[in-house]
């Protein structure tokens, strides 16, 4: 072998984290669906959280792994999982600003100072944060199961609250996922958001694909 021969590139395989293409893609329905969301949450949000509601363009719409989705999380946030009538379950994630301030309207007044958290402050929710987490994602759910209608009779329902993403065991590691992000800001200038993660199995549901392409294509 002669001297300027290279010796072969080594390529180290991860089998605990194998990097697999993802060939799903984004659904526009979605986007519509979610349009009718927020108009319910423009006329909804404003009494239930005592202040005006503006939600902000350029919903985000990403197709990720369950694993990475997980892994990016930095903020702290409740998740509520929840059950649906096609035997597919999802999740609707939203973070601190929007929890206590809709914890603080209905007790009349919020006891946590949001600009201080972050999530190495954050601490496990008490029963009562729990109890009224579980009412907030209740409620937003009315008006998502309502905007679902134009594509598909979904009904959903909130099975349990989560606090800690590492301990959320909704999915398989490498299940591929849509998440969408709601972005808005309240009057008193505080921002926030919420997302909806949609296993792709779910959506794949031959009555809900069905559902979808036919809204598609009326669009």
């Amino acid at each position: 072998m002669s001297k300027n021969s290279q010796k072969p590139t080594i390529v180290k395989y991860d089998f605990a984290n194998p990097v697999i293409p993802i060939s799903k893609k984004k659904i526009p329905a979605l986007d519509f669906i979610h349009q009718l969301f927020i108009t319910h949450l423009k006329s909804e949000l404003p009494e239930q959280i005592a202040t005006q509601v503006t939600f902000l363009k350029g919903e985000q719409q990403r197709v990720t792994r369950f694993r990475s989705w997980i892994n990016d999380i930095s903020q702290p946030v409740v998740i509520s999982v929840i059950d649906s009538n096609v035997g597919g379950r999802m999740a609707m994630i939203s973070d601190s600003v929007f929890n206590f301030e809709m914890m603080g309207s209905m007790l009349g007044s919020s006891d946590k100072k949001i600009n201080e958290i972050s999530s190495d402050k954050f601490q496990a929710p008490t029963k009562l944060e729990h109890t009224l987490f579980l009412k907030i994602h209740q409620n937003l759910i009315k008006p998502l199961t309502s905007s679902w209608r134009r594509a598909y009779p979904l009904q959903l329902k909130v099975l349990k609250i989560e606090t800690n993403p590492k301990l959320l065991t909704l999915l398989e590691p490498s299940s591929v996922i849509i998440i969408s992000t709601l972005k808005f800001k309240m009057h008193n200038g505080k921002d926030g958001h919420f997302s909806l993660l949609y296993p792709y199995q779910l959506l794949e549901r031959p009555e809900v694909l069905a559902g979808l392409k036919q809204l598609s294509e009326s669009l």
